[in-house]
């Protein structure tokens, strides 16, 4: 992939979690047209660069792992942030996904052990967009070295 390629694709991406980020914070609320644009666009970028069947597979697994949880937690967890993690897997791949849903969480965990610690209450909201956005960039840039470090441990 060309440098112009690969900065364009970094872009928006940026762009786009930037987005859905900023409207978490605000509103509580993710747009599905983002996720979805974002989904278009980063099974473009798999079949450009033949990772296609790697990229579905991030795909299902974003889907799937917090499709449960968004059932389970009977709105703990919005539909939105379902969407948005299905989305970024088509860009990740699934071992890079492995690696993105692996940080959000101990990221929101993080933040959530904060919040009680400070007295909030259990029912306080936490929007998850931010966990998703950064732990997706840190997969995106690093999500294959990380596991193949963990790896290289056994």
């Amino acid at each position: 992939m060309t440098v112009f390629l690969s900065a364009l694709f970094s872009v928006i991406l940026v762009v786009a979690l930037a987005v859905q980020v900023y409207e978490d914070i605000k509103e509580g609320y993710l747009f599905d047209e983002v996720s979805l644009a974002l989904a278009v666009v980063g099974l473009g970028r798999a079949i450009y660069l033949g990772n296609f069947l790697d990229a579905c597979c991030g795909f299902l697994l974003g889907a799937v792992l917090l499709g449960i949880l968004y059932y389970c937690t009977e709105g703990g967890m919005g539909l939105g942030d379902v969407f948005l993690a299905a989305a970024v897997g088509f860009w990740l791949g699934l071992w890079p996904c492995v690696v993105m849903i692996l940080v959000a969480f101990i990221l929101g965990g993080a933040a959530a052990v904060v919040l009680l610690l400070s007295g909030k209450g259990r029912k306080t909201a936490i929007p998850f967009a931010p966990f998703i956005a950064v732990s997706t960039l840190v997969a995106y840039y690093y999500g294959r070295e990380i596991v193949e470090w963990y790896l290289r441990m056994f």
